[in-house]
């Protein structure tokens, strides 16, 4: 969850400038890339500022790919609110995540599934209970 620059044609970055998080986009094709980029450095690029929801997905999406897993309090830390109960509660009990604590990790079998599981967490929050 780091800063990093994407460089080139087609890539992707995240910066932090002041206090503020950005995700970047560069143009995808290279003639087009390296046109505009001649033309006017940096225009080949754009920069969204991330919301706190999509600070908070990126998290989960990333901290599940590891082996030690997501804080639950810093997903909801970063979201404003929690993970909905109901959905966590159903991918376990399918045995794709389990919990320890305050961590959320992903089982051998959830790792193959970590797309759906991430569908699955995600999609409700605004009843989390």
């Amino acid at each position: 969850m780091g800063d990093y620059a994407g460089i080139g044609p087609g890539a992707h970055g995240r910066l932090t400038l002041d206090s503020a998080r950005f995700a970047t986009e560069a143009e995808g094709q290279p003639t087009p890339w390296l046109t505009r980029t001649l033309a006017s450095p940096g225009s080949a690029e754009t920069a969204d500022r991330l919301t706190p929801e999509d600070r908070a997905s990126e998290y989960l999406m990333f901290a599940l790919r590891l082996r030690e897993g997501a804080s639950l309090q810093r997903f909801a830390d970063l979201a404003g609110q929690p993970l909905s109960l109901k959905a966590l509660n159903e991918v376990e009990a399918l045995g794709l995540v389990t919990r320890h604590g305050d961590r959320l990790q992903t089982t051998d079998h959830g790792v193959m599934m970590l797309n759906g599981i991430l569908r699955a967490l995600l999609a409700d929050r605004q009843s989390a209970d």
